[in-house]
């Protein structure tokens, strides 16, 4: 595993071999293997081809995150995002290329389950199948978020394609840093449990892998929030600041860290001065047992 250059033998965009280099799968190259990758995150990874050779030809850059050739890559909870590839395949490219020794067709296969590809950059598509010169297939084989996709060759269910509203890369507990989800990231409890490799009972840091019944997309399973708000409460005159700012803090319940990029909407209170006669109708109001100046008391008026 990890990123790979090939020089003027490396994968040309327009075909055949030579030019001035390639960059493949910044973080995960994979060819005639079998890579299994669960509960991880690839995040500012890039591909970039190098200049163009004497062939004329310029290198690729595909793949920003993972590439594979040949192969067989299987993804299971896991968040390839805002990696970027100068050519295609943002954050995952996979083809079928050239023929096995003894003649017959060679494949490169791909099976994602709950995970999740999106906010890359460079290119057209977070995920490109390019059948080549074999039989390229991507396996989706549970649900998904992958924002843009091209080529032939998928099966299973049809991801989805909305933003899944994470988090700056940030330490969110656990060992390592990891991309979370922020609240109403359509990515949360849309995953499917029967999808989770047997064995696996946390997500990339540690906490419950499934946490409210239904497992998340992507390396972070969230574990709920909660708002701390300190200087309230608190009043003001019309038209007069308060004395203290107010601050809402959001954090995430297992590292009870807090979670840049969300938005927090202040509904104020407010009500407008009463008039005497609402005022009088209200007090009134508040009295039913007085009518006409008399009191009732028990079915009966008395004066």
């Amino acid at each position: 595993m990890g990123g790979f250059g090939g020089g003027s033998s490396g994968y040309i965009t327009n075909g055949g071999f030579g030019g001035g280099g390639a960059g493949f799968g910044e973080a995960v190259f994979s060819m005639y293997d079998s890579v299994t990758v669960v509960n991880s995150t690839f995040t500012l990874n890039t591909a970039v081809g190098g200049s163009v050779g004497i062939s004329g030809y310029g290198g690729a850059g595909l793949g920003g995150a993972v590439f594979n050739l040949n192969g067989d890559v299987s993804l299971t909870n896991d968040t390839l995002a805002a990696d970027s590839a100068s050519t295609d395949g943002r954050e995952l490219y996979n083809i079928a290329y050239g023929k096995n020794p003894d003649g017959t067709s060679v494949n490169a296969t791909v099976t994602i389950a709950n995970s999740i590809l999106a906010n890359a950059t460079g290119g057209t598509s977070d995920l490109v199948n390019n059948t080549g010169a074999g039989t390229a297939t991507v396996n989706e084989a549970g649900p998904n978020i992958i924002r843009t996709s091209s080529g032939a060759g998928f099966s299973g269910t049809a991801p989805l394609t909305s933003d899944p509203m994470l988090a700056v890369l940030g330490n969110y507990g656990g060992p390592t840093q990891t991309l979370a989800l922020l609240p109403g990231s359509p990515a949360i409890n849309a995953g499917s449990n029967a999808a989770v490799p047997n064995g696996v009972a946390s997500d990339q840091r540690g906490a419950p892998r499934i946490f409210n019944v239904t497992v998340d997309l992507g390396a972070f399973e969230s574990q709920g929030y909660k708002l701390v708000p300190t200087n309230t409460p608190q009043s003001a005159n019309p038209n007069a600041a308060f004395a203290d700012p107010l601050i809402v803090t959001l954090t995430e319940n297992f590292a009870n860290d807090p979670l840049p990029g969300t938005t927090i909407v202040y509904s104020a209170a407010w009500q407008r001065p009463l008039r005497r006669a609402q005022q009088l109708r209200r007090h009134q109001r508040q009295r039913p047992n007085e009518r006409n100046g008399y009191r009732q008391r028990h079915g009966r008026r008395s004066v």
